[in-house]
């Protein structure tokens, strides 16, 4: 995909926040109307180194912070990004200025804060890390905007310090292009059906209308996160003896930060 691409993309992601203006909910009892809704590598260690964004519950999940507080975030030094730019090597933030766009010690652990400062980002990386300190993440190509659906790309990947390594390993889709990331309005960052879920939604996504406090319920929290790679993306090589990104064979880790990095450059082709 190129940047003619992420233009358009860009535009499709405007469209529809253009047309949730125009479309307020209304109640009707307990229930409220829902706006229109608008898809083979290897692993590598860094030494060197269709799609709808529409969203069917867009009205449903609280305001969003307007353009001028969003585009706010400062550059970010290179020396102080939690992971090396080499990282980057290989896609659309190579040599691009970064600012962070969340961070969830300060902007709270729940998806819909999540959502209300990343959206219309563009490409982000994810940084994370678990209670005992692993830490770990993931690239997002073609950013969020609570589509309730997923994208397709084989330039998503994941990425981890594999604990007792300083050594940033690569984990690269698997399978086909396919489901590469999904992007729930309820849920946090997801890579693949359970590659790696952070805050997954606590009701069934596509489910009924279950009333006008469904919404902030539902919502899933960043402190929970599972994997289970090997389907949608790479096992860590087996050198380093860990199955997970969290570190040995766990499943499911607790995490204590979470935090968003974007290139406020294309962020402008968002708006």
């Amino acid at each position: 995909m190129h940047l003619k691409d992420l233009s358009m993309r860009s535009r499709l992601c405007s469209n529809v926040r253009a047309k949730s203006q125009l479309a307020r909910p209304r109640r009707l009892g307990l229930v409220r109307l829902a706006r229109d809704r608008a898809r083979p590598c290897t692993s590598k260690t860094i030494g060197r180194q269709g799609f709808s964004c529409n969203s069917l519950f867009r009205g449903l999940f609280g305001s969003r912070k307007n353009d001028d507080e969003q585009d706010t975030a400062e550059v970010v030094p290179e020396l102080m990004l939690p992971f090396p730019v080499e990282l980057l090597d290989s896609t659309y933030l190579k040599g691009r200025a970064l600012a962070r766009a969340f961070r969830a010690s300060e902007d709270g652990f729940s998806a819909l804060a999540f959502h209300n400062r990343v959206d219309l980002k563009g490409p982000c990386v994810i940084y994370a890390e678990t209670s005992e300190g692993v830490r770990f993440g993931g690239f997002n190509p073609q950013g969020f905007c609570s589509s309730d659906d997923y994208t397709s790309s084989f330039s998503a990947f994941l990425f981890c310090w594999p604990p007792g390594s300083d050594e940033v390993v690569v984990l690269k889709k698997v399978g086909g292009s396919e489901a590469a990331v999904f992007d729930y309005a309820r849920g946090g960052p997801q890579w693949g059906a359970d590659g790696l879920v952070i805050g997954p939604p606590r009701a069934p996504v596509m489910g009924g209308f279950a009333g006008p406090d469904a919404p902030m319920d539902s919502a899933g929290s960043l402190r929970a996160a599972r994997c289970r790679l090997g389907q949608a993306y790479e096992m860590i090589p087996p050198e380093y003896g860990h199955r997970s990104l969290f570190g040995g064979e766990a499943a499911e880790a607790t995490l204590r930060e979470v935090e968003v990095y974007y290139a406020p450059e294309l962020a402008a082709l968002y708006k």
